[in-house]
């Protein structure tokens, strides 16, 4: 079995000792990079399971850029670690590709769990990605199809007018929820619940970021469903009427 390899890049040394000693704890490889540009350089040698940046640190937009860059490299998780609280910022920073966002100084043991969480997500996307594509391909329980989409929950994939579309597991989580039901609304909270499992430390609006993400890959064609926002509400998956 591969180890866990989890990359700490642009922090404070108070968060660099406390994320070291978490992955200590949970048997994980710790490395700390000081040089982002190395690390984009070096990422296939590195292969990251996580990677978690430093915020609000001193670093500012090259951080920003960093979580960019990687995320046009790769759907390995991302973590933000920042002081700041406001919700533009922890918008931002998931719009950017982060899939979680951790304000500092945290709780030890709410970090191991979402390190932990990132892990199995990355760990999943290794699993899926390594799935043959010959493999039966008869409808079952877990997959949902719709004219121009398939939803396969047994291997996390997606794939729009036969085409794969690489979605991270809580953008896949979303799209699977509403599609499984369609018709019916969900509030933010409510698919926050279903899908995080947790109090996410900012609000709902990240809900609404990775809806936007999962839009923006299989939307666009003239298909009979759609990813429909409720306002005041929440989102709705819909399909036409032939």
């Amino acid at each position: 079995m591969s180890k866990t390899k989890v990359f700490l890049i642009n922090t404070d040394e108070t968060v660099k000792k406390e994320v070291k000693d978490c992955c200590a704890a949970l048997r994980y490889d710790f490395t700390y990079i000081d040089d982002a540009a190395e690390f984009l350089n070096r990422f296939s040698d590195f292969n990251p399971t996580v990677v978690i940046l430093g915020s609000g640190f001193g670093y500012g937009q090259d951080t920003l850029d960093v979580c960019k860059r990687i995320r046009v490299l790769s759907d390995v998780q991302i973590l933000f670690v920042s002081p700041k609280r406001d919700t533009f910022d922890i918008v931002l920073a998931l719009e950017l590709g982060a899939d979680d966002y951790i304000i500092a100084p945290f709780d030890q043991r709410e970090f191991s769990a979402r390190l932990r969480t990132a892990v199995r997500h990355s760990e999943l996307i290794c699993k899926v990605n390594e799935i043959e594509d010959d493999s039966d391909d008869s409808t079952t329980s877990a997959n949902i199809v719709y004219p121009g989409l398939k939803i396969d929950h047994n291997k996390y994939s997606v794939s729009v007018d036969g085409h794969n579309v690489i979605m991270p597991p809580k953008e896949f989580e979303l799209l699977y929820c509403l599609a499984s039901n369609p018709g019916v609304v969900f509030t933010r909270e409510q698919l926050l619940t279903n899908v995080w499992g947790f109090n996410f430390a900012g609000n709902t609006r990240t809900v609404d970021v990775h809806i936007k993400r999962m839009r923006d890959k299989i939307c666009g064609n003239d298909h009979v469903w759609s990813v429909t926002t409720v306002w005041g509400k929440g989102y709705r998956f819909d399909v036409k009427k032939s």
